[in-house]
């Protein structure tokens, strides 16, 4: 099995939007949150990997316990994939708790999602102010 630190780009488009990513996770101290946003096959769950390669990865296909699990994220950075298959008031309490932990979160979806993405937000504290990467068809991403 390959380990995500160890998945490369096939281009150096996909290395300048990691490099974006980590400047901003470097940049920052607190708040610390990443909205990946592009259609199937454009990598995005490949770039959340590269740029928390330690996080935990929460897929729509685990089943996800309720507060023992929101507890669980204390200390842990995280990555939520394909976020509108969740329940969004859960993803909500999970973002806040992570980030009230001083942990990074990443947030991956679709365009066609994006409104559902825009709500999530607007629940967060004033404060937090996301980077938005958006990524184009297969394997080529912009900012």
């Amino acid at each position: 099995m390959e380990r995500s630190h160890d998945l490369k780009f096939n281009n150096n488009q996909n290395e300048k939007c990691l490099n974006k990513v980590l400047s901003y996770f470097s940049e920052k101290d607190t708040n610390l949150i990443v909205v990946i946003i592009g259609p199937s096959g454009s990598g995005k769950t490949l770039l959340a990997k590269r740029a928390l390669f330690d996080g935990l990865f929460i897929s729509p296909d685990e089943p996800i316990a309720g507060e023992n699990f929101i507890q669980s994220l204390s200390n842990k950075d995280i990555i939520v994939d394909d976020v509108v298959l969740f329940d969004m008031r859960n993803v909500l309490k999970y973002v806040l708790h992570s980030l009230a932990s001083g942990r990074k979160v990443i947030l991956t979806g679709r365009p066609e999602d994006e409104s559902l993405y825009q709500k999530l937000l607007l629940n967060l504290p004033k404060e937090i102010s996301p980077l938005f990467i958006k990524l184009a068809g297969e394997n080529s991403l912009y900012l």
